[in-house]
């Protein structure tokens, strides 16, 4: 974020020189939008008085951008428009009606003369803009449930009437690699470690993939919005806009809010608030409330196909590789949570792959510090407003009422009778931005600037997929890694990190349990099935409780032969009770998808869902599609929620047997060109024909792709 905090004089002159060139280009009817820019880039024109030296060399030099023939005679008259008379002609237009004699005969009049009257008439200027600004504040003032309303229809006016006609060109003329690569310093390729806290998501990682050949740009798949925050803290405000760079200003949900604010309040970031709080008056706090307007501008998602580590990425893994061959198993466990915790904390445990929105966020930003709680009431409303006026002014074409000092200077004045006057001149204003030009206080021409250079893009939303670097390894990797072994120790030392086992030796010794029971499995009675099932569900309780995570239970129990081939034969058993169905569904569910080798896995799950009619019958197109929706919201509501991962595991079981029973519907149909349709399309995201499956979770960025 930069925040900006510009200078009247600054503000007054950025303003009215792009104010009167703009009025210029407008009364040649041309797109203000598409040709400011162009003159600045190319021609370093940004003032009236510039265009005086505009003459063919310039006009053979810009016409080449005309898109239309008009455009090209409307630039012409700017070369018969130029020396004195287009700037005498724009100061005619600008000066009171009163005093169009005086410029008739501007040679009569002396050098100081005619400087005291252009002084004279740039404070006409100016107070009538501070005129209509206290008018607009009075009535917001007299009436302020009318503002609000006024208010929300200029910020829906105003999202409506951005001009963002030109993006679609301009997409055409960005290199798409380097667009990823430079904007917000390449964060798109970065990993993040998610370990359930939210600051470990805002921590900067390492370049953890490369820029993938197919990645391209398209548009957005967000509109733009605008969203208003109030924070009790400085420290809140900066988790915040530190999320909304890192994260996404779209992806940020009131869940998100709400786990920020409770790990906020957590020991440690609670230890920081209080060493703040020490530095301050402990009778007095501080309050800001802000404004964003989200701007995307192109979006563009990473292909997990073509996705490939970093060469710094895959030099640590590879070194990693080499010392888990020479390590002993007893010391295995400190390899892989010391290397590779190290490696999650340098390039993160999984990527987004998106849709990454490129973009821009402007911010308006209304602060007061130094008061009583028994002020923070009425603060609290003074700020709300304040933001509220300082936002709308800004959505005016001229821009002229966006100046910080003028704005300060008549909230005050206007809005003394209403609150308290020592109250109101604690007020400050300030703007932030990410993305677009530095040290731009004009939202005009911040929003001219990052519409028309795709060089001056950031990231703004990373979006909600996120693949783990074990599958990307797994996939796309199996050229440069002899087997198995660094996925699976990724996978492992991951669950380590972020469920750790309280003690190695409850972990040893539940390990041995378990492999004596599995040992056993091959001489139980088939007549003592349903004890036997009950054995089991509570081996696996056991365990869990005991480790605090389902890694023996995976890795012991469901990958062993003996019970696999167990479960297998129940299915095939003449009869199978209620009570037996019910008792093979705790054991199967919900880890079952985790085990790497299970032949008889999709024989054995689509006997459970027919036998139970666990899921409806999926026949009808429409019925698949509105599962998949719900699935999809469902995910975003609960992407930072502690039941996350069992949320996942419970919706991905429904789409694959919704999936399947509709695979079944066309085949029993015929329809074997729309199966193999289907089929090739879920096939992208992973799912498996032969198991029935899909061999990876399904995220929120995958079951949208469905």
């Amino acid at each position: 974020w930069e925040e900006i905090s510009c200078t009247p004089q600054e503000e007054e002159h950025d303003i009215k020189a792009q104010d009167e060139l703009a009025k210029v280009m407008t009364d040649l009817g041309l797109n203000t939008n598409y040709w400011i820019p162009k003159l600045r880039d190319i021609l370093h024109i940004t003032n009236v008085q510039a265009l005086q030296y505009f003459g063919p060399e310039e006009f053979e030099t810009i016409e080449p951008h005309s898109r239309l023939p008009w455009e090209k005679k409307a630039l012409s008259k700017l070369v018969e428009m130029s020396g004195k008379e287009v700037v005498l002609k724009q100061s005619q237009k600008c000066d009171p009606i009163g005093n169009e004699q005086k410029h008739d005969t501007p040679t009569k009049q002396h050098p100081e003369q005619m400087q005291q009257k252009r002084s004279t008439h740039i404070g006409e200027a100016k107070m009538e803009d501070e005129t209509e600004q206290r008018l607009e504040l009075k009535g917001a003032k007299e009436n302020p449930l009318c503002d609000k309303s006024h208010s929300n229809d200029m910020e829906s006016t105003f999202l409506k009437q951005l001009d963002l006609a030109n993006i679609s060109t301009l997409h055409g003329t960005v290199s798409r690699q380097i667009c990823l690569q430079n904007a917000s310093k390449g964060l798109a390729l970065e990993g993040v470690y998610k370990t359930g806290q939210i600051n470990a998501r805002l921590q900067k990682r390492g370049k953890l993939v490369n820029i993938p050949m197919s990645f391209d740009l398209a548009g957005p798949v967000h509109q733009p919005m605008i969203k208003q925050q109030e924070f009790s803290s400085s420290e809140e405000e900066s988790i915040f806009d530190t999320a909304v760079e890192k994260i996404g200003f779209n992806t940020i949900t009131t869940g998100f809010l709400q786990a920020l604010k409770e790990e906020t309040t957590s020991q440690h970031s609670k230890a920081l608030y209080t060493e703040e709080k020490q530095r301050e008056n402990p009778n007095s706090s501080r309050i800001h409330c802000a404004k964003y307007l989200y701007l995307p501008l192109a979006s563009g998602s990473l292909d997990f196909d073509k996705l490939k580590l970093s060469d710094e990425a895959l030099e640590e893994l590879q070194s990693i590789e080499s010392t888990l061959k020479s390590v002993n198993d007893a010391f295995k466990t400190r390899v892989l949570k010391s290397r590779l915790g190290s490696f999650f904390e340098n390039f993160g445990s999984h990527v987004h792959t998106g849709p990454i929105h490129f973009g821009g966020i402007f911010k308006w930003k209304a602060s007061t510090e130094d008061i009583t709680s028994n002020q923070k009431n009425e603060q609290r409303n003074i700020l709300s407003e304040a933001v509220e006026r300082y936002s709308t002014s800004a959505y005016n074409s001229s821009g002229c009422a966006g100046g910080v000092s003028m704005m300060a200077s008549n909230f005050i004045t206007e809005f003394s009778e209403k609150y308290n006057a020592t109250l109101l001149s604690k007020v400050t204003f300030s703007v932030g931005t990410i993305g677009g030009p530095p040290g731009i206080c004009s939202l005009e021409q911040w929003k001219t600037d990052i519409v028309s250079n795709a060089k001056m893009w950031s990231v703004i939303d990373r979006g909600t997929s996120l693949v783990p670097v074990w599958d990307i390894v797994t996939f796309n990797h199996e050229n440069d890694f002899e087997n198995t072994l660094i996925a699976n120790s990724l996978k492992e030392a991951y669950t380590l990190l972020t469920n750790p086992i309280p003690n190695c030796r409850v972990e040893v010794s539940a390990k041995a349990e378990a492999q004596s029971v599995m040992q056993d499995i091959k001489h139980w009675q088939e007549s003592d099935v349903e004890y036997n099932l009950q054995k089991i569900i509570d081996l696996k309780q056991k365990l869990h409780d005991e480790t605090k995570n389902n890694l023996i239970w995976v890795n012991t129990c469901l990958s062993h032969p003996a019970l696999q081939s167990f479960l297998s034969n129940i299915i095939t058993a003449p009869a199978n009770t209620v009570k037996i169905k019910k008792l093979m569904r705790s054991i199967m569910e919900p880890k079952c998808c985790e085990v790497d080798s299970f032949p008889q896995l999709a024989s054995v799950m689509q006997w459970l869902n027919e036998s139970e009619g666990v899921s409806a019958q999926v026949s009808d197109f429409k019925d698949l599609v509105n599962i998949l929706t719900k699935a999809k919201e469902n995910l975003k509501e609960v992407e930072f929620s502690t039941k996350y991962s069992e949320i996942i595991e419970k919706r991905n079981k429904e789409i694959t047997n919704s999936f399947n029973s509709f695979c079944q519907s066309l085949r029993t149909s015929e329809l074997i060109e729309q199966e193999l349709l289907i089929i090739s399309v879920a096939s992208g995201v992973g799912y498996c024909v032969k198991e029935k499956r899909f061999q990876r979770p399904l995220h929120y960025d995958n079951i949208a792709h469905l």
